[in-house]
């Protein structure tokens, strides 16, 4: 069984990448 604590950093972790890489797209776009 996987903690939830881990669960929930990877969940935050990802959610942080996902919108440097919306930034980075939009950055591009401009």
């Amino acid at each position: 069984m996987v903690p939830e604590d881990l669960v929930g950093n990877i969940c935050v972790e990802f959610l942080i990448g996902l919108e440097e890489v919306e930034r980075n797209l939009l950055i591009n776009k401009l």
